[in-house]
C-alpha cells in the first residue's frame, strides 16, 4: 500500500516537533506502507517531508513555488502511481529442481 502526504510540513496545531511527528508516523506505520510526501513553496519544511518519506520507503518532492503546484502535483502522482516491487519472495512448494527449465 502507498500513503500520500500533501503538506507544507509546517505543523500549526497539536504536536509541532518535526522529529516527534516523523517518529510517531513511522512507529504507527505497522504495515510498512510506503509514504510519499509532496509539498510546495519556498517555506515548505523540506527536512521533515524528506525524512518522513525516507524512513518509510517513499520519496518526497517539493514544488519550488506555489504557482507550480497545480502542474507539479499531477506529475508527482504519475511518478508514484506505478511502484516497483522489491524484496519479493515466492514459494512453490516441493519442486524437483531437475525438472525446472531453464536451470
Amino acid at each position: 500500500m502507498v500513503v500520500l502526504v500533501i503538506s507544507d510540513g509546517r505543523p500549526t496545531a497539536g504536536v509541532r516537533d518535526g522529529r516527534t511527528i516523523i517518529n510517531a508516523l513511522t512507529s504507527e506505520n505497522q504495515l510498512r506502507n510506503a509514504i510519499f510526501a509532496f509539498g510546495g513553496g519556498k517555506t515548505a519544511n523540506r527536512p521533515l517531508l524528506d525524512l518522513l518519506a525516507y524512513r518509510n520507503k517513499g520519496e518526497a518532492y517539493i514544488s519550488p513555488s506555489t504557482d507550480r503546484i497545480n502542474t507539479d502535483l499531477p506529475g508527482f502522482f504519475d511518478r508514484v502511481s506505478d511502484p516497483i516491487l522489491v524484496d519479493c519472495n515466492a514459494r512453490f512448494g516441493r519442486i524437483d529442481e531437475k525438472s525446472v527449465f531453464p536451470q
